[in-house]
């Protein structure tokens, strides 16, 4: 038989872009505390939001 792993509780983050929970992941190790989005889909969906945003509300004065 094969050997199985144990089930680890590994630390989760909320995505800041999709607000859907992620877990750690190992090539995170050095920089999980730096971490804000859960993938890079989301952190180029963020700047143009806030792109957006900026543009909507200079449109508006």
């Amino acid at each position: 038989m094969a050997r199985s792993r144990r089930a680890t509780v590994r630390p989760q983050k909320v995505c800041e872009s999709c607000e859907r929970p992620f877990e750690w992941r190992r090539k995170w190790r050095a920089c999980w505390d730096d971490i804000r989005f859960c993938s890079a889909r989301c952190r180029r969906n963020t700047r143009v939001r806030k792109q957006r945003v900026i543009s909507d509300e200079s449109t508006r004065q």
